[in-house]
């Protein structure tokens, strides 16, 4: 947060687990879009599910704070 006021580009990636399935973060996932306020967002699709406690959307997750969101396809088939 104090990077964003001097105008240093901030990206906030929300790993929620590892590949192997171990929590990496204990609180709620929500939190994290606290995180992002003012910085570009980058969830894949089950982290912004998480953050969102819903369906994946990026302009409800914009509409949120940060100032843009890049939602990745993450483990999808194919």
């Amino acid at each position: 947060r104090a990077l964003l006021p001097q105008g240093v580009p901030v990206v906030v990636d929300p790993v929620l687990a590892a590949s192997s399935g171990t929590p990496l973060f204990s609180g709620r996932p929500r939190e994290l879009l606290e995180l992002a306020r003012g910085a570009v967002l980058t969830p894949n699709l089950a982290e912004a599910e998480a953050l969102l406690e819903g369906p994946a959307d990026a302009r409800t997750l914009l509409a949120r704070g940060p100032a843009a969101v890049l939602l990745k396809g993450g483990h999808l088939p194919g």
